[in-house]
């Protein structure tokens, strides 16, 4: 990044799928490559490639992707003999006004978005098939386009945008569309794409609190989490079988209570102070394998569940700025400095802790990279045992009516590859009072509060 040497270059990236990636199928920036015999669907970038030059992407398969290939201030990259299906946007191809100031990589090397060679692909049903800005020299030659929208969307900052038929390009690729330097794969150890057919697609990735869904048991699926509305749709998947509703609450009015697999139904919410929705299922059918890797003999019977719980807590959160070299709550093993009166940077209402914040706390003050947050909530609970879960990082201590249940104030004990995870169990009744005390030392912070019923 200092010199503009060097780089993650001339690796071969061939035969792989790389489907269903949620942001970015294949990232290669700052460097040079060849990506040939891909597939790459459902992402929301096939490739990324910024500021990537000299590199050849051919012979890939794209398909229903946000963007296929998505490239900021490449240069002299070629795109040849690829298939695009149903991406909304196929090729992306853009450069900013100016880099940032005093930034060695810019000062030594040419990031002009431009020379692209685009030749040889075909185009189907995408909503726009390219989609530039800042970039010129571009030679776009022998394409099939079908059934698009927006053949080009472009400005006046694209420059010698040539669509004639380069005839010596045009030999040169067509000699070797396997792209020069890429050796055959005379054994490979497996074949990406064999058998991958029948559970394709996005559609079908559900992470359960076992894992990815193996398709070995059934499972009740809520398909739409997020719907503030009254509605609740589930999808019922599995092996063959029959399925039958044994116990619910949260819910009524559903639209079936019982049928095979697979299946749609909904339900309705019933309006509270607490989101409290459990459905207890029956399956019978085919022998399957539970989560747990249990084999389940055939019509025997198997109990399976859905459950989303949500207590509301009437939170009061204040942040507080920290400077470690002058005090440091963890060193002092308390809050705040003695005898010093301190004022909140930024305070909210919550219903709930759930805090993931990059480069600390943001005020119109500025930013606040080391911080304390400060949280006094209360809530009625129903009587019963829960689990009150905190992930955290760099310290957090948490009471409940006034009493320490949780003390993890020394960040040494942890790595913080990972944010941390404490779990208590408490019995609650009626109305209840808890307080957060949490420091983050800089970098990315979270802080992130539950309450489940305990099993």
């Amino acid at each position: 990044m200092d010199n503009g040497q060097g780089g993650c270059n001339d690796n071969i990236i061939r035969g792989n799928d790389f489907s269903y990636a949620p942001t970015n199928g294949v990232e290669v920036t700052f460097s040079r490559n060849t990506i040939v015999d891909n597939r790459i669907f459902e992402c929301d970038n096939g490739i990324w490639g910024g500021y990537s030059y000299e590199s050849i992407i051919s012979n890939n398969k794209f398909r229903n992707n946000k963007t296929a290939i998505a490239i900021e201030h490449g240069r002299q990259n070629k795109v040849t003999y690829n298939i695009f299906y149903h991406d909304k946007n196929a090729i992306h191809l853009w450069g900013r006004a100016e880099q940032p100031a005093g930034w060695g990589y810019a000062k030594y090397r040419n990031t002009q978005s431009g020379l692209y060679t685009i030749a040889f692909n075909n185009f189907n049903s995408n909503e726009i098939v390219f989609d530039l800005k800042r970039t010129d020299t571009l030679n776009v030659f022998n394409n099939i386009y079908q059934d698009y929208e927006h053949l080009f969307i472009l400005d006046s900052t694209v420059n010698a945008l040539d669509t004639a038929i380069n005839e010596d390009m045009a030999v040169a690729l067509s000699a070797d569309t396997t792209s020069p330097g890429v050796p055959a794969l005379t054994d490979p150890v497996s074949n990406p794409f064999k058998n991958s057919g029948s559970l394709a697609g996005r559609k079908n990735i559900f992470i359960t609190e076992w894992g990815p869904y193996d398709f070995r048991s059934p499972v009740i699926w809520n398909r739409n989490p997020a719907d503030s509305g009254s509605i609740v749709i589930f999808e019922l998947k599995g092996p063959a079988g029959k399925w039958k509703i044994k116990n619910f609450r949260g819910l009524d009015s559903f639209s079936l209570m019982n049928g095979t697999f697979p299946e749609t139904i909904t339900a309705k919410k019933i309006k509270g102070e607490r989101t409290d929705i459990y459905v207890e299922l029956e399956y019978t059918g085919a022998s399957i394998t539970t989560p747990m890797g249990v084999s389940w003999p055939k019509d025997k019977p198997y109990i399976f569940k859905f459950r989303k719980f949500f207590q509301p807590v009437d939170w009061k959160v204040n942040w507080f700025s920290l400077d470690t070299a002058v005090f440091n709550p963890i060193r002092e093993n308390q809050l705040f400095a003695p005898n010093v009166r301190v004022q909140p940077v930024k305070t909210e209402t919550a219903d709930r802790i759930d805090y993931a914040l990059w480069d600390g706390i943001k005020t119109k003050e500025g930013s606040f990279p080391e911080f304390i947050t400060m949280a006094e909530g209360v809530a009625d609970f129903p009587k019963g045992s829960y689990d009150l879960s905190v992930t955290w990082d760099d310290a957090v201590r948490v009471y409940v009516d006034n009493k320490l249940v949780i003390d993890e104030w020394n960040p040494s004990y942890y790595q913080f590859d990972e944010s941390p995870n404490r779990k208590v169990r408490l019995n609650l009744d009626g109305h209840h009072n808890f307080r957060v005390e949490h420091v983050n030392l800089g970098g990315f912070a979270v802080l992130s509060l539950k309450f489940n019923p305990a099993f």
